[in-house]
């Protein structure tokens, strides 16, 4: 579209309804072209160090062999937690070893725990078990729960 030189001098140019049409022609003509893709959802695992596998309920998992990492940086004054078995309420969770800055003790041993009567087929035992909590290992007593 071409304005002439009277035009010009007059003051008139394109109407704002025929600017705004070409402006959004122009713009449409621009846009991304939409190809439509069949997506595949791409499935995979964490390395090994960094899984935190789940146990079902009943007697607490052999522990985990783990690796102790180097200590986040070279000054002194960080202490290992050791990894650990924690039941979330439902299955076993294991709780990875990391290095914090509070003093650790070592886990204190298991405590001998006798379940009363089960309160129905349907539930197994929980084990009793040490979980590191506010800087400290926290005894969790043993429960039934349903299976």
């Amino acid at each position: 579209m071409s304005i002439s030189p009277t035009d010009r001098r007059a003051g008139r140019g394109p109407s704002a309804p025929l600017v705004l049409a070409t402006l959004a022609l122009a713009l449409g003509l621009s846009a991304c072209v939409v190809r439509e893709t069949h997506h595949v959802p791409v499935v995979s695992s964490p390395p090994p160090e960094m899984a935190e596998p789940d146990q079902p309920p009943g007697p607490m998992p052999a522990p985990i062999i783990e690796t102790r990492p180097t200590p986040p940086d070279s000054t002194s004054g960080w202490n290992w937690v050791p990894g650990h078995w924690n039941w979330t309420g439902s299955r076993w969770r294991w709780k990875k070893g990391h290095w914090v800055r509070d003093p650790v003790a070592a886990m204190p041993p298991s405590v001998n725990e006798t379940p009363g009567p089960s309160p129905g087929p349907a539930y197994v035992w929980v084990s009793g078990h040490w979980t590191w909590r506010d800087a400290r290992w926290v005894w969790v007593p043993g429960s039934w729960v349903p299976r």
